[in-house]
């Protein structure tokens, strides 16, 4: 029998595609509002039976990341309050915390007196014996600066938490400063002139309009105030001469001295000056440049009644080095003054002391060292605490993490001038600060992983489970990766019976590289010392992962080829063997790819990327890679090349195809989410894009996963916190609204996974505060789900591609099944045992899904035959025994 006949004995009959319906859209439900401090949840997702929950509940306490600056302190016979200026929150917060008179931080963790305070409020303390009262500038709407204050008591509790209006006209009012006189405080502040109110210790504000200290021409400014039994001075750098004035405030807030009067005149500057009173006199000390060649710090002593005891000034600290910034205080016998130091080898970098008796003599001329900690130690405040004196600094030491980190350290001094904390008490602490978080399904549960500063050196990669019921089945954590220097930027995926979670690893000391570790269901690290998956002598950064038939795909930008990075892959089996040791390339084109995720469709990857290579902005392109490591699209799929930016793409597979979405620049200088469709094939479905976030605002950082029917995509927003949308399988946006939305802070980029049963589990970065009975004030991983994404249980991937015969072996007929996991030309050949080709049983377009084809034997000789099929992308063969 030819082949001619042959063929017109095969019946072709196309039984239907395998591509599943649609399931209705998406009805979402009002939920119950979650409280957790600072923010809750909306109703775009469906609600959990957990809502909102910390993965992570342990608090180990560590420098506080971002700049805290600025320290004042005060004590109120128990214990001492540090108030600070803290940088990590956008404007600026104000935190504090209590230290014992033993030197006990009593607040691990701080808490935050005002979010509305301003990186430029100088904050200032004084307390009443019952309640401190704090002080500081802050924002109005018009971006002007208001005097504003809040009583805090010995326990810490803040006892006006909107704040009293101090101050509020209509110009910049800053540089406050404040001290109590048995009755009530005297608050002062410069508006260019000096200006001050009494309050009450029971919040009221006497003088309201406030009262002028000195209107004279230039300006008045760097107020400080002590009292003296009877009256206030009130001292200040003044702009007519460029020297520091005095002026006395009665208790009933008059003043005696309209204008001031000067107390030193020295050559060149003096300025920002301190006072207090010894209980004969006050001194008041300053920065003074008359050596002309640095700051040296100088004091005077002023009567009572307003005389200057030493016009030509006391040199408290008059060295070849630098003094700056000095503050003072009185224990009853002495006055300590505290400055930052610039001897040794760190200029500018310690804090020194000095007490002064009340004749005026230094009893410590070379200075007490209070801390010479490595780098930066500055703008030093001092109080008494009935026992030791306790000063407070701001301090670089920690950084290690940032050129601008600043924590705030104290240490007591003794009345003898003993430094009992000679290492500093870190006072400006949180809760290990958490970020990055990533996380994927084994179909039942959930790993999150993360990056935590827990040891207090460098970030490590730390893991916890999440059931589907939103149980943690890990409450405190546990180590996926320690090793030396930093590891950052986790990604995980699951296959087979094991994670794989990947970061970009510092151990060389030298670059980063991509390292990995696998960890089973039970949680268990199977490589507690890490994979190496691609290491060498140039950067590799910020690694993603997905999980193909049997071996993972992890994906990175890398730097090995010059000057620009380009994207690289490796695989490895799930016994954690690096398949590709030296990686494979995946884009080389001009300029640099960044940025780049992936995702596997059940047959091949589609890796996606932002992409410089046109030379201006940048793109989102990508390729396919097979699972034997083969890229299908060398020279890059053009996904989006729209005229703005358009950055940090991710992808998640779907039915008939992936979705790829990114932040956007078209439209907005704030940015928006934008997504495409890509067919398996490769072809751009959307080509213009489609806009995902229709509100205003500014969106980034998108992240999706698909449900078995639709994908929904969230994002980073700036107003809202965390923003979703639907999008379906046809490229339509729908159930646009808020997941989660935070009070302060904002969540940096998230991460969603979705289960076998299309269960979903978001989880980000956010700021907790208090937390259940822990104060953390410092960015945690929070999770929300698992919730409900949809009701399909089918999985979310089509049928891989296969070619089946049954019955097998047969006789006289059989029926051939092939399925495809996306629309293809298709080959079907047959070859004998020796591997000749019997010829051609069927070319030409076959759909996605199944198709089935009867085949009569009759003609053929018994034996073995081999049919093989060829797609566009894939290759494979299947048996056939003819009997007789």
């Amino acid at each position: 029998m030819n082949w001619v006949t042959l063929l017109a004995l095969i019946a072709l009959s196309v039984a239907g595609s395998a591509s599943a319906q649609r399931r209705p859209d998406f009805d979402p439900r009002e939920v119950v509002r979650q409280v957790r401090g600072q923010g809750s949840v909306s109703r775009l997702v469906s609600e959990p039976s957990k809502g909102e929950f910390l993965i992570d509940t342990t608090a180990v306490y560590i420098p506080a990341p971002g700049g805290e600056r600025v320290p004042a302190v005060a004590s109120d016979g128990v214990n001492f309050l540090a108030v600070w200026v803290d940088e990590r929150f956008t404007g600026g917060d104000l935190s504090a915390a209590r230290v014992s008179q033993n030197g006990v931080l009593l607040d691990p963790g701080s808490f935050v007196i005002s979010t509305e305070a301003s990186l430029y409020s100088e904050p200032a303390a004084a307390s009443d014996g019952s309640n401190f009262l704090v002080v500081w500038a802050r924002p109005d709407s018009n971006d002007d600066m208001d005097i504003y204050g809040a009583r805090v008591n010995g326990d810490g509790t803040i006892l006006d938490s909107g704040g009293l209006a101090i101050s509020a006209g209509p110009c910049d009012e800053e540089g406050p400063a404040v001290a109590f006189d048995g009755t009530n405080f005297l608050v002062v502040w410069s508006t260019g002139d000096l200006y001050c109110a009494r309050v009450s210790p029971s919040g009221s504000v006497i003088d309201s309009a406030g009262i002028a200290i000195s209107t004279a021409v230039e300006a008045q400014r760097d107020p400080a105030v002590a009292f003296d039994g009877t009256s206030f001075l009130v001292v200040w750098f003044d702009d007519r001469s460029n020297d520091i004035y005095a002026a006395r405030v009665t208790r009933d807030g008059t003043v005696l001295d309209p204008n001031g009067f000067i107390v030193s005149s020295g050559r060149h500057t003096q300025c920002y000056p301190a006072a207090a009173f010894d209980g004969t006199d006050f001194l008041v000390v300053w920065e003074d440049w008359r050596s002309d060649t640095s700051a040296d710090v100088y004091g005077a002593r002023v009567s009572p009644s307003g005389t200057v005891l030493d016009p030509d000034g006391i040199a408290i600290s008059a060295l070849r080095y630098w003094e700056t910034g000095p503050a003072v205080a009185f224990d009853g016998t002495n006055v300590l003054v505290v400055w930052q130091d610039g001897r040794g080898e760190r200029p500018y970098g310690n804090i020194y002391g000095a007490r002064v008796n009340r004749d005026g003599a230094v009893l410590d001329p070379g200075g007490i060292a209070i801390s010479s900690a490595e780098h930066y130690q500055g703008t030093p405040a001092v109080t008494f605490g009935g026992t030791d004196f306790f000063a407070a600094w701001e301090d670089h030491r920690n950084s290690w993490r940032h050129y601008f980190e600043y924590d705030i350290y104290g240490a007591r001094v003794s009345l003898t001038g003993a430094v009992p904390d000679s290492g500093g008490i870190l006072i400006s602490t949180v809760a290990d600060d958490q970020e990055c978080p990533a996380v994927a399904s084994d179909g039942t549960d959930f790993l999150v992983v993360w990056v935590a500063w827990r040891n207090d050196s460098f970030q490590n990669i730390y893991g916890a489970r999440v059931n589907r019921a939103g149980d943690l089945l890990d409450p405190a954590g546990f180590v996926i990766s320690s090793a030396a220097n930093r590891q950052r930027y986790p990604a995980v995926a699951f296959v087979g019976a094991d994670y794989l979670v990947v970061w970009e690893d510092g151990r060389s000391g030298s670059n980063y590289d991509v390292y990995g570790a696998r960890v089973d269901r039970d949680g268990r690290v199977l490589d507690p010392e890490g994979i190496a998956i691609s290491a060498g002598a140039d950067y590799r950064r910020c690694p993603a992962v997905a999980s193909g038939d049997t071996n993972y795909l992890v994906v990175w930008q890398d730097w090995r080829n010059g000057n620009d990075f380009d994207i690289y892959g490796a695989r490895l089996c799930s016994d954690g063997t690096v398949l590709d040791p030296k990686g494979f390339l995946i884009s080389s084109a001009a300029n640099s790819q960044e940025d780049v995720a992936v995702a596997f469709d059940g047959t091949e990857f589609l890796v996606v990327w932002q992409d410089w290579r046109d030379g201006g902005y940048p793109d989102i392109a990508g390729a396919r890679v097979t699972n034997a490591g083969a890229v299908l699209d060398p020279g890059g799929i053009a996904i989006s090349t729209d005229a703005d930016v358009q950055r940090y793409p991710k992808v998640t597979p779907g039915r008939a195809g992936f979705l790829v979405v990114w932040e956007d620049l078209r439209s907005s200088n704030f940015g928006d989410i934008y997504g495409a469709r890509v067919t398996y094939s490769g072809a751009v479905l959307d080509t213009e894009g489609i806009l995902i976030s229709a509100a205003g605002g500014a969106h980034e950082y998108p992240v999706l996963a698909f449900d078995g029917s639709n994908y929904l995509v969230a994002w980073k927003d700036y107003a809202t916190g965390i923003y979703g949308a639907r999008v379906s399988q046809a490229g339509n946006v729908f159930d646009s609204g808020p997941i989660v939305s935070q009070r302060v802070g904002w969540p940096n980029p998230a991460a969603l996974a979705c289960g076998s049963d299309g269960r979903m589990l978001l989880v980000y970065q956010g700021l907790a505060g208090i937390v259940g009975d822990k104060t953390y004030n410092s960015d945690r991983i929070w999770a929300y789900g698992p919730f409900p994404g949809g009701v399909s249980k089918t999985p979310v991937f089509p049928r891989a591609d296969s070619l089946a015969v049954s019955p097998n072996p047969f006789s006289d007929a059989c029926r051939i099944r092939l399925d495809l996991s996306r629309p293809s030309p298709v080959s079907l050949k047959l070859y004998d045992a020796s591997g000749r080709v019997a010829g051609t049983v069927f070319k030409g377009e076959a759909p996605v899904g199944t198709t089935w084809f009867d085949f009569q034997a009759e003609g053929f000789a018994a034996g073995v035959y081999f049919l093989r099929l060829e797609t566009s992308y894939r290759r494979t063969s299947t048996k056939l025994v003819l009997t007789e």
